[in-house]
């Protein structure tokens, strides 16, 4: 997902391993359970931010895997 970095920051973008996107559900393999743990409390903010960078409501939720 192109977007990612532009979402998240490229420090971020940097600590994900991977990008998957199943049934509107967004899985993330992360190499940083702090960055997961962050990330996790803002999934909503995120998931609106990808959203609106797309103009279509693709992803419905965020799954972080570690």
């Amino acid at each position: 997902m192109m977007l990612w970095p532009e979402v998240v920051g490229k420090p971020a973008a940097t600590l994900t391993a991977g990008l998957e996107v199943k049934n509107g559900v967004l899985y993330a393999r992360l190499r940083s359970a702090a960055l997961k743990a962050e990330l996790f409390q803002c999934r909503f903010e995120v998931v609106g931010k990808l959203n609106e960078a797309v103009g279509a409501k693709i992803i419905r939720d965020i799954r972080f895997l570690g």
